[in-house]
């Protein structure tokens, strides 16, 4: 992890030293997560396991709904690895307030009583957008269109957005190829793995990671990516190299295997 801050990405820092020491020992506080320890279930940051958002039986119930991950040799692991990760890296205070939001209106809302789209929620941590889109697509989810963000919300129940989110970002990638002929993105673990959150940024064909030092930054309203384009797509291995989403994904799937 780099100091802070890191290559004078931005001279316009009001930031004392302090703060900035601060900073760097919070973003620094959590070790990288190995395989052993999703395997064990350690506890997220709110003192919980995660395993109790992860319904096996949903799991398979969704995978059953979806055939489109078999065809494209996706386990139903998979299913159940997105959500263990989603468990894994949540649980701040911001989630526990949607969760209540959602619990009395069905819905986050704003400030201004409208609805937050862009607000991740459940286990699975799909935004509300998303899982309006994604009701009014696929027909297996037409049994939760009238609650659909209490239903992405319940462990038992959003295995079946996520297996629809996964659908969907298959068509994606084959739509991309059908328009791109001379391009070419496999659809495997990794490359949907990484569309469920893409994290890496490139300028004059240099490739990083959207790390913690970004995140902070944003919050504090502070702009490290200015000249960088986040890669929506992997499409090259350098992307799907430096993308940490997919090594957690995967490694939270291999965990998930019984």
């Amino acid at each position: 992890m780099p100091n802070l801050p890191r290559n004078a990405t931005n001279n316009s820092w009001a930031l004392s030293e302090p703060l900035l020491k601060g900073l760097n020992e919070w973003m620094q506080r959590k070790p990288e997560l190995t395989y052993m320890e999703y395997l064990t279930g350690i506890q997220n940051e709110r003192g919980e396991s995660p395993w109790k958002d992860v319904s096996f039986e949903g799991v398979d119930k969704a995978f059953s709904k979806f055939p489109k991950l078999a065809k494209h040799a996706l386990p139903k692991e998979f299913i159940a690895g997105v959500i263990l990760n989603e468990t894994l890296h949540g649980g701040d205070i911001r989630d526990v307030g949607e969760e209540l939001s959602v619990k009395i209106f069905g819905t986050v809302r704003n400030w201004n009583g409208q609805e937050n789209s862009t607000a991740s929620v459940g286990p699975a941590q799909i935004q509300i957008r998303n899982i309006r889109h994604l009701v009014e697509k696929y027909p297996e989810l037409s049994i939760f269109k009238d609650d659909p963000i209490r239903a992405a919300s319940n462990p038992e129940t959003a295995p079946m957005f996520v297996a629809a989110y996964i659908s969907d970002k298959i068509d994606l990638i084959e739509k991309y190829n059908r328009e791109r002929p001379n391009e070419h993105i496999p659809i495997n673990q990794a490359t949907i793995a990484y569309l469920y959150n893409p994290d890496v940024i490139s300028a004059d064909g240099s490739y990083r990671q959207i790390d913690s030092f970004d995140k902070i930054s944003a919050a504090l309203h502070i702009d490290t990516r200015k000249g960088w384009k986040t890669e929506t797509m992997p499409n090259n291995d350098e992307i799907v190299r430096r993308s940490k989403v997919i090594q957690d994904i995967l490694n939270a799937t291999k965990a998930c295997y019984r």
